[in-house]
């Protein structure tokens, strides 16, 4: 399950929160809001474990609307400030079974004021990485007696290794919420395919009894346009079967696909993008990309092609060399990326044949019922037309 919120995001940070059974692992860069601190006490209060990384930014200590984190602190939850370098991440884990990652900074702005989002989701190879990047701090902290020291270029790169694999998995899900749409159309011409092909002709003999009697070419424009609708829906209701009837693992299938073909490009040893001085270690990677398609690991094609793009794989990231404005502007690209994919998402997951496709059947049977009663009255409506002009 992926969702990507762009409204109501307290309430959503709150429900999830209050929804722990186990453990909360908080990373965020400025938190100032009262209600989140509130019922972090109260969980800790509850015996549940919580964790909380937050910036050295003065927002967070010394302003006149930042939070008194000892109330936490001296019940058990443990609070690590990010020294050195900025700490830049926005993410909660609940349970370590739930991941809420997003723009949005648990500060009024964050939530109220700024155009920010939240994507949710319980996919458990991206909520690993996002643990993985949490322990990362925890075990610097317990190494510098509390106080967590990380390089900016090294958070930085961080950074874009978590964007890469949100970017994946948000790939992944619009692949899923695009073919349940797919499936929904096809569906609806074959469910109605008598009715819609009775429509789309008595449609096209209409216009052609009026392009016959005009001389305009708007009249002989539409009647063509007609016909090709017409002949269109012949060819797509063979094909609409297939649609609705392939397994879902079709989706799987076609994101493994995508995901080796860009690898492909990128480490085959015989691709121009491949230097020569690489091309040993290119044949390695290759076998290794060959063998996840093989084996159906879409974890490790992402992990494989990200880090091939960053040029990690080679060993010689071409971004390890990169200035730190370089790095940043990289963030701030894959981001925007991330945030476009989200927002894209966002709006596939509200169309109504979306929610109809993924809820219950009783309620898509009812929306075909009346799909099919508007479908009738606009054929009654045509023979009603076609008959009139046929007396002329």
């Amino acid at each position: 399950m992926i969702k990507a919120y762009f409204k109501g995001l307290k309430p959503l940070v709150l429900e999830q929160i209050q929804e722990a059974k186990e453990s909360i692992q908080i990373a965020v860069a400025w938190f100032t809001d009262q209600d989140v601190l509130d019922i972090l006490v109260e969980k800790r209060k509850q015996g549940i474990q919580v964790q909380v990384l937050i910036s050295n930014d003065r927002k967070n200590f010394e302003e006149a609307y930042s939070l008194d984190f000892t109330k936490l602190q001296q019940i058990g939850g443990k609070l690590i400030v990010v020294e050195t370098s900025f700490m830049h991440h926005k993410f909660c884990i609940v349970d370590q079974q739930v991941l809420l990652t997003g723009s949005a900074n648990y500060t009024y702005s964050g939530f109220h004021k700024n155009n920010e989002s939240i994507i949710i989701t319980d996919e458990q190879e991206s909520i690993k990485d996002f643990l993985l990047e949490f322990e990362r701090f925890i075990e610097q902290a317990i190494e510098e007696e509390g106080l967590v020291v990380s390089p900016l270029v090294q958070a930085l790169h961080h950074q874009i290794k978590l964007y890469n694999s949100q970017i994946s998995w948000l790939e992944v899900a619009l692949a899923e919420a695009e073919k349940q749409l797919e499936c929904y159309e096809a569906g609806y011409r074959v469910r109605f395919q008598q009715i819609i092909e009775e429509i789309l002709l008595l449609q096209r003999d209409i216009l052609a009894y009026k392009a016959q009697r005009t001389e305009k070419q708007e009249a002989k424009k539409q009647y063509q346009e007609a016909k090709v609708r017409w002949e269109s829906f012949q060819n797509i209701i063979a094909e609409d079967t297939q649609t609705i009837t392939k397994a879902k693992d079709d989706i799987l299938q076609e994101s493994l696909k995508q995901l080796y073909r860009e690898g492909v490009k990128l480490c085959h040893p015989d691709s121009p993008l491949v230097e020569e001085a690489h091309k040993a270690q290119a044949q390695q990677i290759f076998l290794k990309l060959k063998q996840a398609y093989d084996q159906n690991d879409l974890k490790a094609l992402q992990t494989i092609v990200a880090e091939l793009k960053l040029g990690i794989a080679f060993g010689d990231s071409n971004v390890s060399g990169a200035s730190i404005n370089d790095l940043e502007a990289f963030a701030q690209q894959l981001a925007e990326q991330v945030q476009q994919l989200a927002e894209r998402l966002s709006t596939l997951q509200n169309d109504y044949r979306y929610i109809l496709q993924m809820g219950e059947e009783a309620v898509l049977e009812k929306h075909f019922d009346r799909e099919e009663m508007i479908l009738k009255e606009k054929r009654r409506t045509l023979v009603e037309e076609i008959g009139r002009i046929s007396k002329i």
